[in-house]
């Protein structure tokens, strides 16, 4: 019984390892969820270009949800803790609305993007929103001072998205 058991661990590894090679070798600029990004762009007053990458910098896209998520892990494509989203879908409104609703895509985003824009009406500088959902969840007094590379990174990004997009995630 534990030969078996030390060769499905031993297999599921494999499989883990070659899913993040493919991950890490996929399109490095992909979009998808374009109609989920503008549709809530537009609803909370967020730029549909900082959304996508940000859900590029989190997930690459990928809605990979783990069979043992719980409510402290990040959860769907922009990497909500469930906690915070059950928190955020409280303020936004949302009845019987739990953690594992997260794994649904459009939710996921939904509820990412209105925090982004909830972040964006307490301050408009925006590497202050993007610094701002890289420690969400944290209070102002704890993150540290200065600019994290996230920040850089999510802003060179998000040229490339206005570049190569323009079309797909124009907001009529």
């Amino acid at each position: 019984m534990k030969k078996i058991i030390g060769i499905v661990v031993v297999v599921v590894l494999i499989l883990g390892v070659v899913t993040f090679i493919n991950l890490q070798n996929s399109d490095d600029y992909r979009l998808d969820y374009e109609k989920e990004i503008v549709k809530y762009s537009k609803e909370y007053g967020v730029d549909p270009f900082l959304v996508a990458t940000i859900i590029r910098q989190e997930s690459g896209f990928h809605n990979f949800i783990s069979w043992f998520s719980d409510k402290e892990d990040k959860i769907g494509l922009m990497q909500i803790k469930g906690e915070l989203g059950e928190e955020w879908a409280k303020e936004m409104g949302i009845e019987d609305f739990s953690w594992k609703d997260l794994k649904d895509a459009d939710i996921n985003i939904k509820i990412g993007v209105w925090y982004l824009g909830k972040l964006q009406k307490e301050n408009s500088d925006e590497e202050i929103v993007i610094k701002g959902w890289r420690y969400r969840g944290v209070s102002k007094e704890e993150i540290p001072e200065g600019k994290p590379g996230y920040v850089d990174a999510i802003e060179f990004m998000k040229k490339i998205y206005e570049e190569k997009y323009q079309e797909e995630l124009k907001i009529d």
